[in-house]
């Protein structure tokens, strides 16, 4: 039996659907949230809402160590938003893109930048969502693998 294991996805939906070529089964550690992509600052939640320009001035600032500064900006672009709205409005985006490119089986848990409360509203059949779950993938004998997530 052959597993592929992947994490830290941030947004990359077409290397996730790659991701089980050659194996039996995917598991994904989670991390699918993209929120803003450091080596390309066009990509990510940030840069949808306040642009590149924005984008590039918070990573200048942060990347300066200039964390106070980079925070007065963040607050700056949030002022008037519903920040909880836009950022699960940004976050289900992602999640429709990224559960749609999970091949099958795949078996994930979550990462720190994910939402679990949303991920029963994406998993299709052949997507397992595991929470301090254990399960056995390939059923059983000396070629099966047990994980706990």
């Amino acid at each position: 039996m052959r597993v592929h294991v992947v994490s830290d996805v941030h947004g990359n939906a077409r290397d996730l659907a790659r991701a089980k070529d050659g194996a039996d089964a995917l598991v994904c550690l989670g991390d699918l949230v993209l929120f803003l992509d450091y080596a390309d600052h066009s990509r990510g939640i940030f840069p949808d809402l306040f642009g590149v320009e924005m984008a590039d001035r918070l990573v200048e600032l942060r990347t300066a160590r200039r964390f106070e500064e980079a925070r007065a900006l963040a607050r700056g672009l949030w002022a008037g938003l519903d920040r909880e709205a836009e950022l699960e409005k940004a976050v289900r985006r992602q999640y429709a893109e990224l559960f749609a490119a999970f091949p099958t089986p795949t078996y994930a848990t979550y990462g720190n930048v994910d939402v679990p409360p949303l991920w029963p509203e994406y998993a299709r059949p052949g997507t397992t969502v595991l929470d301090g779950e254990r399960v056995e993938i390939g059923g059983g004998g000396s070629s099966a693998l047990s994980a706990v997530a």
